[in-house]
């Protein structure tokens, strides 16, 4: 190889500066606040987005390579934590990041809770990366669970954030969303129906806000 390919090949592989990386981080923690915006406002296909930003900032593999990982940060932060937690003695399904919004004559809904939530919740709970991110905290009917890292690949990988997927690769989730645990609304004034959404989109939602929360130590 001659000095010429070799001075080449030495700038391909040369590094970002941290400054740099926190650019780059910068511009995440702003994108995660527009797309968080634009999903209250009611645009929630942005959930799609939001799960290819999150990936990008924090899925680590010897292939793919985190924001958060390459400044070093991902090892030492420590993650708000909202989720009612899986309770084995427990048979039913638990959504674990969402909550249910009910309206008289029009039916129930999930939506992400972001600060709201019972006392215990709003006292943020802060894991170390690798608990918040593996840790089961959805279970369905027949007791298969994910994690935060399920639930946020499943979105960019296969559903269409930056890739569809053109086989169904997750049947159970996909009915989860469709039928929401298999629940159903009535008040009295109307038949028993499906919740007019799935749990996926607000859990990314809230997804969302435990990382911006998280990061503002970093501001």
């Amino acid at each position: 190889m001659t000095n010429q390919k070799k001075a080449k090949a030495i700038r391909r592989l040369q590094r970002r500066s941290r400054e740099e990386l926190r650019e780059k981080l910068d511009d995440h923690i702003s994108l995660l606040a527009s797309l968080a915006k634009t999903y209250d406002e009611g645009a929630h296909v942005v959930a799609l987005a939001g799960a290819t930003a999150i990936r990008v900032l924090l899925h680590q593999t010897p292939s793919s390579h985190a924001v958060l990982g390459q400044s070093g940060e991902l090892a030492t932060l420590r993650f708000v934590d909202t989720a009612t937690h899986i309770n084995p003695a427990n048979l039913l399904p638990n959504p674990g990041l969402v909550m249910m919004k009910i309206e008289s004559s029009i039916g129930a809904s999930f939506e992400a809770r972001l600060g709201s939530g019972p006392p215990h919740l709003l006292m943020q709970r802060r894991l170390p990366f690798i608990d918040w991110w593996e840790t089961p905290i959805m279970k369905g009917p027949n007791g298969k669970t994910w994690s935060r890292k399920d639930l946020v690949l499943y979105m960019t990988n296969k559903e269409g954030g930056a890739h569809l997927d053109p086989n169904i690769s997750d049947e159970e989730l996909r009915e989860i969303e469709a039928n929401s645990f298999g629940w159903r609304f009535s008040d009295g004034s109307v038949d028993a129906v499906p919740f007019l959404s799935g749990p996926l989109r607000p859990s990314i939602r809230q997804i969302m806000f435990e990382v911006s929360m998280t990061l503002e130590s970093l501001s």
